[in-house]
This record gives structure tokens, C-alpha cells and sequence, in this order.
């Protein structure tokens, strides 16, 4: 058995003490129990298939990191203008600097005027690691206007101006409606029928002459517009047509016979006719002839051209 003693420093001086009733046994410390080689081996070896694991998981992630597709825009190429109701292209060139393969995706908007961009499209390209590859998007436009296109993913923009259709006596256009308006001669000899007077039947049965004023002649066109479906819809009006020849402007006048033509709101899917107007007796067959129609949206202005 072991005595506890209690060290008191006096002076300077350790002197040890016995304190009484402070007689205790100690226990004396226990060895640890041996390892068996065997389990410490199971230990160590599972313990560096734990580190293997976790090496080989930060690999994979490190690599995953390294190896991505990265996008730029190098060109894009695009009309800066454009006929409204023309199809037309543009293009961009887009390269892959990344070290993997990859799929370039955006969204296209557009904007006019200055006002808010509008989804309209979306492009997607593949495009291997290190190369470049160009994609072409189609695209029409409806009204007239100053246009912005931009490349979403990227910020890449470019503008068209959309200016008004010209087309030649005979060829169509289709409107934003989606009708087909075609203005032509009346006569298949002359590009535009000039006349100082016609002829119709009254409602009696009698045959009518009607003269020009003086110093006028009529100006007679064909009209004709036709769709696809029978829904209600304004096919274009006669005082929307306006002729132009020279520096004179003029407008549709009545026509008293029954092949007047008429448009508005019909379920008809054709209309077809004349559009009559007095000019001044200076002009013949010599001179240019221009026919504008021209209508007003929610969206914008349509406006088209047929010239002699």
C-alpha cells in the first residue's frame, strides 16, 4: 500500500507531510490489451481503400470541372434591310472554346422601335470541342419599322430596317393576315387600262355612259384577294388603294357597274375587281404607275408597292 504525501514549500524549503487519514491504495495502471497483427492489418487496409475512394472521387470531380463547353460568337452576318413579307437569313458563327463537346442553345428576340425585346425563336447548334460551326436562322418581317435582333445566351444583337414591298403589276403579296393581293391590268395588252369614259347597265336594263371631268381620265386597275379558309376577316378595302402617278396622289372613285370591286369584312375567300381613278388627262401609258395599299395594325403598318 502507498502513502499519499502532501508537498508543502516552506521558506523556500519542500518538506513532505504525511496528511493524516488521508492513507489511500493506489491501484497500480493496467498494461493495454495486445493488438492482434491480423486486425490491425484489416485495419490499415480498409483504411486506405477509404483514401483510395476519396482521391479517386476528387479526380472525377476535378476532371468533370476542367472538361466543359465554353461558347462565343465570333461574327454574325444579317441584312440591314429588308422588304416587309420577304423571307430573308441571317447568320452567326459560333466556336467552341471549351475542352468538351457541346450543344449552343439560345433564345432569338426581336424589338422595334426601341420598345421591349420579344421572344421570337431559338437556335440550337453542336459544336465539337475547339471548332466552329455556323448557323443560319430564318426570319420574315411583317411591318415596317427599324428592327433589333439579339442572340440571348450571349448578348450578340443586330438591327434591320423593314421598308415597304415592291412588286411589279401581276405579282402577289400576302399580308400580315395571311391573304394573298395581287394587283393587275384590266386589259392584257397595256400594263394599265386609261379611259375617258365607260358604259354600265342601269337597273331598268339601259346601257349608261359615264365621262371623266375635264381635263380627266379614268385610271382602271384588277384587284383580286383570296385566302386559304372561310373564317370571317377584312379582306382589303377599295379606299385603302391609292394611286400614284408622278407627283400626284389619287384616290379610288365610285365605279357605277357591278364589277367594282369590293373587300371588307366577308367570309368570302376571293374578291376580285376594278379599283377606278380620275387623273389628269396629262398622263398616258408613257408614264410610271404606282399602286400602293396600305393598312394599319395593332403590330405596325403594312405597306406594298405594284409598279408598271
Amino acid at each position: 500500500m502507498r502513502t499519499r504525501r502532501q508537498l508543502i514549500k516552506v521558506g523556500g524549503t519542500a518538506a513532505a507531510v504525511g496528511v493524516a487519514g488521508c492513507l489511500e491504495e493506489i491501484p497500480e495502471e493496467e498494461d493495454d490489451e495486445p493488438v492482434d497483427d491480423e486486425e490491425q492489418d484489416d485495419d490499415e487496409e480498409a483504411d486506405d481503400e477509404e483514401m483510395d475512394e476519396e482521391e479517386e472521387e476528387v479526380d472525377e470531380e476535378e476532371e468533370e470541372e476542367e472538361e466543359e463547353a465554353v461558347f462565343e460568337v465570333s461574327s454574325v452576318e444579317a441584312p440591314s434591310e429588308v422588304e416587309i413579307g420577304v423571307d430573308f437569313t441571317w447568320s452567326f458563327e459560333v466556336e467552341n472554346t471549351g475542352d468538351a463537346d457541346g450543344t449552343f442553345e439560345s433564345s432569338v428576340t426581336r424589338s422595334r422601335g426601341g420598345g421591349p425585346h420579344e421572344e421570337i425563336d431559338t437556335v440550337s447548334r453542336n459544336v465539337p470541342a475547339g471548332e466552329t460551326r455556323t448557323e443560319t436562322v430564318p426570319a420574315t418581317i411583317d411591318f415596317l419599322g427599324s428592327y433589333r435582333y439579339r442572340l440571348e445566351e450571349t448578348g450578340d444583337e443586330f438591327g434591320v430596317t423593314a421598308n415597304e414591298r415592291e412588286i411589279s403589276f401581276g405579282e402577289s403579296y400576302i399580308n400580315p393576315d395571311g391573304v394573298s393581293v395581287t394587283v393587275s391590268s384590266t386589259r392584257r395588252v397595256y400594263d394599265i387600262e386609261l379611259t375617258r369614259s365607260y358604259t354600265y347597265t342601269d337597273e331598268s336594263g339601259r346601257d349608261q355612259l359615264v365621262r371623266a371631268g375635264s381635263n380627266k381620265r379614268f385610271a382602271l386597275v384588277s384587284v383580286e384577294s383570296s385566302r386559304e379558309t372561310r373564317n370571317p376577316m377584312d379582306l382589303p378595302r377599295r379606299d385603302e388603294f391609292l394611286l400614284v402617278v408622278g407627283d400626284e396622289e389619287y384616290a379610288p372613285i365610285d365605279r357605277l357597274d357591278d364589277d367594282e370591286y369590293e373587300g371588307g369584312d366577308t367570309r368570302s375567300r376571293n374578291r376580285s375587281g376594278v379599283v377606278m381613278f380620275e387623273i389628269d388627262d396629262r398622263f398616258d401609258r408613257s408614264d410610271q404607275y404606282e399602286v400602293y395599299w396600305v393598312r394599319n395594325y395593332d403590330e405596325g403598318t403594312a405597306e406594298v408597292i405594284w409598279s408598271t
